[in-house]
């Protein structure tokens, strides 16, 4: 984008009605359902690492520790 059209944009951006900045930021968040599900997942990860097969604590590559 030319830098004099964004200046004008980010200019127009106060303009907005609560709806349709509401509507801008959930496009800039991308909120959509699958991103959403993908940062749940992550911070959980994140807060509680767990196995998803057996939700052990204990987390190994490829999930299998002494051949069991």
């Amino acid at each position: 984008m030319i830098p004099a059209q964004f200046t004008k944009l980010i200019a127009e951006l106060e303009h907005l009605t609560d709806s349709q900045t509401r509507y801008v930021e959930k496009l800039l968040k991308g909120t959509d359902s699958v991103s959403q599900l993908i940062t749940e997942l992550e911070e959980r990860m994140v807060e509680n690492p767990e196995c998803p097969h057996c939700h052990s604590s204990l987390i190994n590559r490829h999930g299998k520790v002494n051949k069991m």
